[in-house]
């Protein structure tokens, strides 16, 4: 059986938490809390992936939110903050998890998000 790409593996999630129509082949959705509408964003960059070789700590950082503000800004929309998720193997040290934050820190005031 072939794996499911991308798009199918929404469309599932999608279906099963009853959003059969609007559907974006993208990571944001529009959410509508209210009478407001939020346009949110999850991503996750694989090191397997979407690190190059000898790319540094906290390169990695900011690449990661620098494809979340680009895929934002794709769209025409400016975020107006941001939030990190990440999943750290074992072995890293708190060097190394200092190093992840520092470049998350420069890049979230280089791009203005708190």
């Amino acid at each position: 059986m072939k794996n499911p790409d991308e798009v199918k593996v929404i469309r599932t999630f999608q279906n099963r938490f009853g959003r059969k129509s609007k559907f974006q082949a993208d990571d944001i959705e529009v959410v509508k809390i209210g009478n407001s509408k939020f346009v949110v964003k999850s991503d996750m960059l694989v090191q397997s992936t979407d690190v190059p070789a000898g790319m540094k700590l906290d390169e990695i950082s900011r690449k990661s939110l620098v494809s979340c503000v680009s895929d934002f800004a794709c769209k025409g929309i400016k975020p107006r903050f941001c939030t990190i998720a990440i999943a750290i193997p074992h072995g890293f040290t708190q060097k190394m998890v200092n190093k992840l934050a520092d470049g998350f820190l420069r890049s979230s005031k280089e791009f203005g998000l708190p």
